[in-house]
């Protein structure tokens, strides 16, 4: 697995070595698929998303509704990282969001 950073050194959260470990950074640089417009902020905690490693772009539980959730916020409210469920994006830059989980299947849809 590889080693995640934070820029300030600080230890990962119990949800970001979580997450870290679902991250496929090797996956997301092949299929080069970025976050276009990345949210500034949990919806849920309102926490500045400037600092963390990750987030995810995904489907509330039990619910319709999606929102873009901090590690923590994801680990309370988040269904799953899988497409059709939700997206896991690492910081890879000044706000430069990779996608690392959750990628497009290779199987046709369904009609």
């Amino acid at each position: 697995m590889e080693q995640i950073h934070n820029d300030d050194n600080r230890k990962l959260t119990s949800s970001e070595e979580k997450l870290a470990g679902i991250a496929d950074r090797g996956e997301g640089e092949r299929r080069d698929e970025w976050h276009l417009d990345p949210p500034d902020s949990c919806d849920y905690c309102h926490r500045s998303l400037s600092n963390s490693i990750f987030f995810v772009d995904g489907k509330v539980k039990g619910s319709f509704q999606w929102g873009n959730m901090c590690a923590e916020c994801f680990f309370t409210y988040g269904d799953a990282i899988r497409w059709g469920a939700g997206q896991l994006y690492q910081q890879v830059g000044s706000n430069e969001w990779l996608m690392v989980g959750g990628f497009p299947t290779d199987e046709p849809e369904p009609f």
